[in-house]
């Protein structure tokens, strides 16, 4: 946000600005609340809001002044709000961090220098997001597998696309991307993760050994040097995303899974929004000098160092619903012309086609709020893949039309 040269302090106090939360609509005994949810994770209470009191929160924006708020509070509920119960409201969001303040700042800066020193990333969402009881884990992860015939893919397979939603909704999906590589024998996996939160740059690395409940997985340090030192920009700004972004984790559970005692290695590359360069009138991210720049040192990388990699992208593709910004709940019909604009959209990805696949992503601005484009396009043009085939395409739907989420298995071909 801009702050037009004011202090942090002096925005906050004036003008609140919340952080970027997601708000999910829910019924909780029979009454109607919005769940206040962050996705860094920096705090695990649940804030539960009254439309009412959401409508407040919604003009955090780092813009209105409280005065302003009360005025269009009056205008939207016909009666007086006092600027103290807009400053109690602050005061719960500032309890667990989701005000962009001096306390989160300085939170923030603690949690990144902690987070440097470490020599490992450890799971994020081990114990919520998935058992973090090894063999627990290991039984359920058996269950994605179930029926699935033995790949006979031979030594022309490059690379996957798999999802990165929870493994509850997405565990049939899971399971078909892998089976594509269970009887592989590469130990050099590149992944391409969507970052989720605002970037700095682009492209996000880390040298950090990745820990899972079923082992570890080092990250490959000399490939991450070698990419790192082709190219001027500093990978490593951002490197505290990787802390809580789960794009990434759930691949490199699925290959401990997979691959319990074999020495293979990572190279972890989360990848943010490419929309800076569509404000700025750039048609494809790779007429963008900095995405151009990450490829061309990729592609460097691996060309001098004799690199053979395997690729994966954990990519989701569209989000719908009133969880996602949408006004009214999406229909069957309109889930159904989402399938059939998503189908044509993963055509292009059959043919290897990075900019007719972004271009048909982008051009209704984005509504199907893909989250998986911009790892996707990019592990497109580092590698030499020729062809892709679909595996399975998915509607996560939600019953409620909250919050739908589309994912698809894919393998790409030398």
């Amino acid at each position: 946000m801009n702050r037009s040269g004011e202090s942090k302090t002096d925005m906050t106090e004036e003008r609140p600005l919340i952080r970027q939360v997601e708000a999910v609509p829910v019924n909780v005994k029979g009454k109607d609340m919005i769940l206040l949810r962050d996705p860094e994770a920096l705090t695990k209470k649940m804030i539960m809001l009254p439309p009412n009191v959401f409508f407040i929160v919604s003009k955090f924006d780092g813009r209105h002044t409280l005065k302003d708020i009360q005025v269009e509070y009056n205008r939207r509920f016909g009666h007086l709000i006092f600027a103290e119960q807009i400053r109690d409201v602050m005061a719960e969001l500032d309890t667990v961090l989701l005000l962009e303040n001096d306390n989160y700042f300085q939170y923030m800066d603690f949690l990144k220098e902690e987070y440097k020193k470490s020599m490992y990333r450890d799971p994020a969402l081990a114990g919520s997001g998935y058992e973090d009881d090894p063999e627990k884990l290991r039984r359920y992860i058996d269950s994605f597998f179930k029926g699935l015939p033995e790949s006979k893919n031979s030594g022309n397979l490059a690379g996957i696309i798999a999802p990165h939603i929870d493994f509850e909704r997405g565990a049939p999906t899971y399971g078909k991307a892998y089976n594509e590589i269970r009887n592989s024998d590469v130990d050099l996996f590149v992944i391409f993760g969507t970052s989720h939160q605002l970037t700095k740059n682009n492209f996000i690395l880390t040298k950090k050994t990745f820990r899972t409940p079923l082992g570890e997985i080092p990250t490959h340090r000399e490939f991450v040097d070698k990419l790192a030192s082709n190219c001027r920009t500093d990978f490593f700004e951002d490197e505290y995303l990787h802390k809580g972004e789960h794009s990434i984790e759930f691949q490199t559970v699925m290959l401990r899974w997979l691959f319990p005692d074999r020495n293979i290695k990572i190279v972890p590359i989360l990848v943010g929004s490419f929309d800076d360069g569509c404000r700025n009138g750039i048609v494809y991210p790779a007429e963008n000098p900095r995405v151009a720049g990450f490829i061309r040192a990729f592609r460097k990388t691996v060309k001098e160092g004799g690199y053979d990699p395997f690729f994966i992208a954990g990519a989701d593709f569209a989000h719908v619903g009133l969880s996602f910004g949408d006004r009214i709940k999406p229909s069957l019909l309109k889930m159904k012309n989402l399938e059939e604009d998503e189908l044509k959209s993963i055509s292009f990805i059959e043919k290897m086609d990075a900019e007719s696949f972004y271009a048909d992503v982008v051009k209704d601005q984005d509504k199907r709020r893909v989250c998986g484009l911009s790892p996707i396009y990019t592990m497109m043009k580092c590698m030499n893949a020729k062809s892709g085939k679909l595996i399975e395409y998915k509607q996560c739907r939600d019953p409620e039309g909250i919050a739908n989420v589309t994912i698809a298995a894919m393998s790409l071909y030398k």
